[in-house]
């Protein structure tokens, strides 16, 4: 099977994957060879994954197409760069609470810093936020990246 080159504009893929660690895995490493269990649930995305003939006639290795972890080695380099810049308290803050809920005045503009300008990437624009409470949700690309950063 041939690999598109080009970078996938969408990663419905991505979300649709029901294990937060697949996508913490995918995340914390786009490049790598896939583990079966994951190549599997990542199969029914034409377009997402390529094969490799190591040995024989049947595909022995699974990767992401160059085009999807390229886009996800992107949006990881730029959440890289976020990071260090929050203050450590800040940090801690976010990774004890990265399944709850958010203060916006407090930390939304520190979520918008993170970069990912488009609803597709994870930016605020996706996020349900509840304007009486004032309160909002981390964007899923970025509670992925924030649980790669817990369980490091």
């Amino acid at each position: 099977m041939p690999e598109d080159e080009s970078a996938p504009a969408d990663l419905s893929w991505f979300y649709s994957l029901d294990a937060l660690e697949d996508q913490v895995s995918l995340l914390r490493d786009p490049h790598q060879v896939l583990p079966m269990p994951l190549a599997k649930r990542v199969m029914g995305n034409p377009g997402i994954f390529s094969a490799r003939w190591v040995h024989g006639d049947e595909p022995t290795q699974w990767h992401l197409t160059t085009g999807a972890a390229e886009k996800l080695a992107e949006i990881r380099a730029r959440l890289d760069q976020w990071w260090p810049g929050l203050s450590a308290d800040d940090r801690a803050y976010i990774i004890e609470n990265r399944n709850g809920e958010f203060d916006v005045d407090g930390y939304a503009s520190l979520i918008h810093d993170a970069g990912l300008g488009s609803s597709v990437e994870g930016s605020l624009a996706g996020v349900v936020s509840d304007a009486k409470a004032k309160r909002f949700r981390l964007p899923q690309m970025i509670q992925v990246y924030v649980e790669m950063k817990a369980t490091e």
